[in-house]
C-alpha cells in the first residue's frame, strides 16, 4: 500500500434496516482485507452472496448485495481483524515505517473490536460505588436474578413469569368488569348506579380474589422453594430461606450426580440404582420361597417388588430329589409334587407279627373202656404191668374223639393314628413373576 491506513476513533461496527431495493450498505471503518469483515442478514452471519469493496482504505469501504435484503431486516457490518500477531521482525534486519504503522493499526483495530464488544456487555457505572462481586450464580429454572443484602447477584426465590401471569390475569378481570360496567352505563341513565354498584363489588372481589391467589401462589411457590432446595454443591444445613430442613427436602448434589431426600435426620440418595435391582432379583429369583412366622401381608407389599403367591398352606416343605432315611431307604421327591396324609389307617400287610391268648371251655365230657388185669395177661388181652400189685391194674381205652370251645381276646378299635410330625405353622411365598 502507497500510505497506511488512518486508524481513528471509532467504533468498528453499523447497521441498517433493508427496504427489500437497496443493496448496497457502508462501513466508515477501514478494513485490512476483505475477510476483516463480518456480515450479518438479521442474527444469522452471511457466508457469501455480498461482494466488499474498500479494504485497505482509511475510510471504510462498501458492502454489495447480490439480491436485496428484505424489507425489514436487520444488516449488521462489524469488523473481525483476527487477534492474533501474524509478523515479526528479524534480529538485525531494516526497520520500515510502513510495517510498524501496519502492526500498530491492526493493534488498534483489535483493541476497538474488544472495547465495541465491552459496550455491549453489563457492567457498573464509572461512578458505582459498590464492591460487590457480579460473578453470575447458578442458573436455576424459572427463576431470576437479583440483587442480594450484600449487592452481589443472586437467584430469585419465587418464578417472576408465574407473578406476572397472575398479575396480569387479576388486572384483566377487573379490566372486563370495568368494561362490563361502562357498558351497563351506557344503557340507560335509570340503571347507572346500581348496574355500576354491582360491577365496582364484582371488581372488588375479583381483587380480593386475585390478591388471595397471589398468595397463595406465592404461599406454593414458597412451600416448593422450601422442598425442593435446586443443586447444590455441598449437602445443605438449612433450607433457601435460612430455615431448618422439612422431612423430605430434595436437592440435586453436583458432587454425586444424583438427587438428595432429607429424611428428618440425614440425606440419603433419592431413587434406587439400577444395580439394586439387579442384585434384588438375584437375591429373590422367581420360584424363591419367602417365609414369615407372624406376617401374613403378601411380599410384595412388603419387599415392593414381584409377584407372589401363598403356597403349601398345611404342608411342610421337602427337599426336591432322592433321599435315604435313616433305615437306609430311599425315596425320590420331584419339584411341585405333593403327598401324604395326616391321618392313616394300617392295613393287615403293614401290622407287625403277634399272637393272642385263648381259653378252652370244659365242655365236651365223655368216657373211656378200660379192664383190669391180675396176671400175666388182662382181659384185654395186654400184657400185665410188671411189677405190677396183687389185685391188678387199669388200663383206659383211646376211644372217644371230641372238640373244645376257644375263645380269644378282641383287641384294637379300627380307628386311624396320628401321622404328624413336630411342626410349627407360619405364613410361606412363592415368587411367580
Amino acid at each position: 500500500m502507497p500510505e497506511h491506513i488512518r486508524i481513528g476513533d471509532i467504533r468498528p461496527r453499523v447497521q441498517y434496516v433493508g427496504n427489500g431495493a437497496v443493496a448496497t450498505f457502508p462501513f466508515p471503518f477501514p478494513i485490512f482485507a476483505d475477510t476483516d469483515l463480518t456480515v450479518f442478514l438479521d442474527s444469522a452471519p452471511c457466508v457469501g452472496g455480498y461482494v466488499v469493496s474498500g479494504a485497505g482504505q482509511s475510510g471504510g469501504g462498501n458492502v454489495t448485495f447480490v439480491q436485496p435484503p428484505a424489507a425489514g431486516a436487520v444488516v449488521t457490518l462489524s469488523r473481525a481483524v483476527p487477534i492474533a500477531r501474524t509478523t515479526d521482525f528479524q534480529d538485525g534486519g531494516a526497520f520500515r515505517a510502513g510495517v510498524i504503522n501496519e502492526e500498530l493499526d491492526r493493534l488498534v483495530c483489535m483493541v476497538q473490536q474488544v472495547r465495541e464488544e465491552l459496550d455491549r456487555t453489563v457492567r457498573r457505572s464509572p461512578t458505582s460505588v459498590s464492591a460487590a462481586a457480579l460473578e453470575l450464580p447458578e442458573p436455576a429454572p424459572g427463576r431470576a436474578l437479583k440483587f442480594g443484602a450484600d449487592g452481589a447477584l443472586a437467584v430469585s426465590e419465587l418464578d417472576p413469569d408465574a407473578a406476572q401471569t397472575l398479575s396480569a390475569q387479576s388486572a384483566a378481570s377487573a379490566q372486563a368488569a370495568a368494561v362490563d360496567a361502562r357498558a351497563a352505563a351506557a344503557a340507560g341513565a335509570a340503571t347507572v348506579e346500581a348496574l355500576c354498584a354491582g360491577y365496582v363489588a364484582d371488581a372488588r372481589d375479583a381483587a380480593v380474589v386475585a390478591e388471595v391467589a397471589r398468595d397463595a401462589t406465592l404461599d406454593a411457590f414458597d412451600s416448593f422453594d422450601d422442598r425442593y432446595l435446586g443443586a447444590k454443591a455441598e449437602p445443605p444445613a438449612l433450607d433457601n430461606d435460612g430455615d431448618p430442613l422439612q422431612a423430605g427436602a430434595l436437592h440435586f448434589s453436583v458432587a454425586e450426580g444424583a438427587m438428595k431426600l432429607w429424611t428428618g435426620s440425614a440425606w440419603v440418595s433419592a431413587y434406587v440404582q439400577g444395580g439394586d435391582f439387579i442384585e434384588r432379583d438375584r437375591a429373590w429369583p422367581i420360584g424363591s420361597v419367602y417365609v414369615n412366622a407372624a406376617n401374613a401381608t403378601n411380599p410384595a407389599v412388603l419387599l415392593g417388588f414381584g409377584t407372589w403367591s401363598a403356597i403349601g398352606q398345611g404342608r411342610v416343605l421337602v427337599g426336591a430329589g432322592t433321599g435315604l432315611d435313616a433305615n437306609a431307604e430311599s425315596r425320590s421327591f420331584a419339584v411341585g409334587a405333593t403327598g401324604g396324609e395326616y391321618a392313616h389307617r394300617l392295613t393287615e400287610a403293614e401290622m407287625p407279627a403277634h399272637a393272642h391268648t385263648g381259653t378252652a371251655a370244659s365242655a365236651g365230657a365223655h368216657t373211656h373202656s378200660c379192664g383190669v388185669g391180675n396176671g400175666s395177661s388182662g382181659t384185654l388181652g395186654v400184657l400185665a404191668r410188671e411189677g405190677a400189685p396183687a389185685d391188678g391194674w387199669v388200663v383206659s381205652s383211646s376211644a372217644g374223639a371230641h372238640t373244645h370251645a376257644l375263645s380269644l381276646d378282641a383287641k384294637g378299635g379300627g380307628g386311624a393314628h396320628a401321622n404328624l410330625q413336630p411342626y410349627l405353622a407360619v405364613y410361606m411365598w412363592v415368587r411367580t413373576a
